[in-house]
C-alpha cells in the first residue's frame, strides 16, 4: 500500500501542462460524481460529498502545485514489447490516483492525495468499517497495517 504526498515544487520548478490536462481529466470525474447530475449509483455513494476545488485547470493547478504530477506505473523489460494499447492499459491499472485522504470529506485540496489501487482498496475498507461500526480512530489504526499485508 503506497499514498504519497508530494512536497510543493521550487520556486523554479515549471509546470507541466501535460501532467494538469491529466489531473483535471481525474478532477473532472470527482466533480461529476458529487454533482446533481451524477448517477444513481454515485448519488449513494457520494451521498453529502462536496467537491470544493475551483473548476477546470485552475482547480488542476492548484493541486499540482501542492502534489505534483500524479505518478504513472511502471513496465517491466518484457512488457516493453507488448503493442501500445496493451502498455496503455497495463500502465493505467499500475498508476496511481486522486483519492480522499477523509471519505466522508471534500474533494479540497487538504482532503486530496495521491494513492496506487491497494491503498485505496485499504481506504474504501476501512471507510465501509467505520460506518458500520462507527470505530475510534485508536481502532482504525490497528486495522490499516493489516490491510498493507501483501
Amino acid at each position: 500500500m503506497r499514498i504519497q504526498n508530494i512536497a510543493s515544487p521550487s520556486p523554479s520548478f515549471k509546470p507541466d501542462h501535460a501532467a494538469i490536462r491529466v489531473i483535471a481529466k481525474h478532477l473532472y470525474g470527482a466533480k461529476q460524481r458529487c454533482g446533481p447530475r451524477a448517477k444513481p449509483h454515485d448519488r449513494l455513494h457520494y451521498r453529502g460529498v462536496t467537491y470544493d476545488l475551483p473548476p477546470g485547470l485552475e482547480g488542476a493547478r492548484l493541486l499540482y502545485g501542492r502534489l505534483g504530477p500524479i505518478p504513472v506505473g511502471e513496465l517491466s523489460p518484457s512488457e516493453q514489447f507488448l503493442p501500445e494499447g496493451e502498455k496503455r492499459k497495463l500502465l493505467r491499472q499500475r498508476g496511481w490516483s486522486l483519492d480522499r485522504i477523509d471519505s466522508s470529506g471534500p474533494y479540497s485540496l487538504e482532503n486530496i492525495q495521491y494513492a496506487d489501487a491497494a491503498a485505496q482498496t485499504a481506504s474504501r475498507v476501512i471507510a465501509s468499517i467505520e460506518r458500520k461500526r462507527r470505530l475510534t480512530v485508536k481502532q482504525t489504526a490497528r486495522i490499516l497495517p493489516r490491510l498493507g499485508d501483501d
